[in-house]
């Protein structure tokens, strides 16, 4: 194969990744109303699936930088689709919430395996206008996410059976591993002797730490909504399934059309301006939502809009801030974005549910985001001091 048909597919096979983790990433959002009812658990209980899924993605993440390096990016990914089809038709035999919740972990992990596998592939053939082309390879985890809770209450209406809806994406997974058979992987770029740079070492740049604080509580304001929308509409509005598939639609299709519009718009902004303009209007629309009722469709929708553009912006920026060894870099992104979905979009949202209800957990979404406008504006201010001093 040609080096251009192989970018080509390449590129493809990273597309077609985001899609199918914005697929599963939706899944909770329409499945923990019924995963809930079934098994008789709390807010908290319930929010420790994903607190599992997302310490499996976080382990493979913050160790992806060493197992590329030491097996190359094709045998990793090859590694993470085997695990994945195995670990989805187990979800078949999920009869307790104890088994249920150690597949979710395993099932995190390999999630962590493709969305390391997608970025990496991305950084590498993406090499300017990387706020642009991030944003781009979003728009089709935002794709997954809109096809997800339609695709789940197909299957629900089909065979009233939730478990199905984690073992048929054993198909979406051939299908990539067959095209990844035809595929000459890239090799990860690393200009320095030792190729596992210290991810604690990158942490005493300053900047570097607010922007990975930053990627954490826009996870968790994303997570928040995203895992524990349908909750709300059930618990608060008494919405059935085929209901919060609609609204969860919704906010998944602004969600991917605020990334398609990004990709057009980002590079004329600026990525600074564009994540402090749409975490601004993304915390105004949450405000919005929970204390007026009569426009809540809309304000959760336009929320999708908002935050959507926030996670591949600040990792192009941190991308920016250090080009080489970009494998650490991914594995750093993912791994903060994965602690902030863990501790502020699942544990923490979960603690305070089960203390003030449902209504209070999803306000921390507005907290998170107040605090990120706050670092933005600490950042841009050292930034901008660290300019005149070198003038």
């Amino acid at each position: 194969m040609d080096m251009n048909s192989n970018r080509k597919l390449m590129i493809m096979i990273s597309f077609l990744i985001m899609v199918f983790l914005g697929i599963v990433a939706s899944l909770p959002g329409q499945i923990n109303p019924i995963i809930k009812e079934e098994f008789k658990v709390s807010f908290s209980q319930l929010s420790f699936l994903q607190i599992l899924y997302t310490l499996g993605s976080i382990l493979i993440t913050f160790i992806s930088g060493l197992l590329l390096t030491k097996y190359g990016l094709k045998k990793f990914f090859l590694t993470g689709l085997t695990f994945s089809t195995i670990i989805l038709s187990a979800f078949y035999k999920v009869n307790h919430f104890w088994i249920l919740l150690i597949l979710m972990g395993f099932l995190g992990s390999n999630m962590g395996n493709l969305v390391v596998s997608s970025q990496t592939i991305a950084s590498i053939l993406f090499t300017k206008k990387r706020g642009k082309m991030m944003n781009l390879n979003h728009v089709f985890f935002g794709i997954g996410s809109v096809v997800g809770p339609y695709y789940a209450v197909k299957i629900l209406y089909m065979y009233n059976e939730w478990k199905l809806t984690y073992v048929m994406l054993v198909i979406f997974i051939i299908i990539l591993y067959i095209l990844s058979m035809f595929s000459d992987f890239p090799k990860t770029k690393t200009k320095t002797k030792d190729s596992n740079i210290k991810i604690f070492g990158l942490l005493k740049d300053y900047k570097i730490l607010i922007i990975v604080f930053i990627l954490m509580l826009n996870t968790g304001a994303e997570l928040t909504i995203r895992n524990w929308l349908g909750v709300y509409l059930h618990e608060i509005l008494n919405k059935t399934q085929q209901e919060i598939s609609v609204y969860l639609i919704s906010f998944n299709l602004l969600f991917t059309i605020g990334r398609l519009i990004a990709f057009f718009v980002v590079e004329r902004v600026g990525y600074y301006l564009m994540v402090l303009g749409c975490s601004i209007g993304s915390a105004f629309m949450i405000i919005l939502a929970l204390f007026n009722p009569l426009i809540f469709d809309v304000c959760f929708s336009v929320m999708g809009f908002f935050i959507s553009i926030n996670f591949p912006t600040i990792q192009a920026i941190l991308f920016d801030m250090y080009d080489d060894n970009l494998s650490q870099i991914v594995g750093l992104s993912l791994a903060s974005s994965g602690i902030g979905g863990l501790l502020l979009g699942n544990f923490f949202i979960g603690f305070v549910s089960d203390i003030g209800g449902i209504k209070s957990g999803m306000t921390t979404a507005a907290v998170y985001l107040g605090l990120s406008i706050m670092l933005l504006l600490i950042f841009k201010v050292k930034k901008d001091k660290n300019k005149l001093e070198r003038s």
